[in-house]
């Protein structure tokens, strides 16, 4: 049959090498986890961070831009990196997904509020199509002055709403 001690010795021999290289494997993809967990948590806190800056500091085309692109590399990264564990990534998907939408929040906020400044500082413009505004008014302002009647003749007299 041939010899039984010798088989069971190189058995040994391999099972124990067997073990040392799925150690060596789960070891390594203990790490691979853990560097993605540290690579995430990196994202959400920059994403934090952005979103907690005071409104006089921050500066919304760059932090708006920098959000977007933390956002691309979340996506990078669960595409390419180790999985981490559905509930710890699930916890920091919480997180960068409420540093947004806070940001997001300010960010239409604050736009809200400059463009009702704008509209209550606003000066109604003058030109030709305003109410109020007379054709000849618009003429003696032009560039060219009294030229402008000139060749028009009396263009007042033919708008229907001149005086």
């Amino acid at each position: 049959m041939g010899d039984v001690a010798a088989l069971r010795t190189r058995f040994a021999e391999v099972e124990k090498e067997a073990l040392e290289t799925r150690e060596r494997i789960q070891a390594e993809r203990d790490a691979a986890r853990a560097e993605a967990l540290a690579a995430r948590e990196e994202i959400v806190v920059k994403a934090e961070a952005i979103a907690a800056k005071p409104e006089s500091q921050v500066h919304w085309k760059n932090d708006t831009a920098e959000l977007r692109a933390l956002l691309d590399t979340w996506k990078e990264a669960q595409r390419s990196n180790a999985r981490i564990a559905k509930d710890a990534e699930r916890e920091l998907w919480k997180r960068f997904t409420a540093a947004r939408s806070g940001f997001e929040k300010a960010r239409k906020h604050h736009f809200a509020q400059a463009r009702q400044g704008q509209r209550s500082g606003r000066r109604p413009q003058g030109g030709p199509c305003r109410p109020g505004r007379t054709p000849r008014r618009v003429l003696r302002l032009g560039p060219h002055g009294a030229r402008l009647q000139g060749p028009h003749g009396r263009v007042e007299d033919r708008w229907p709403w001149s005086p």
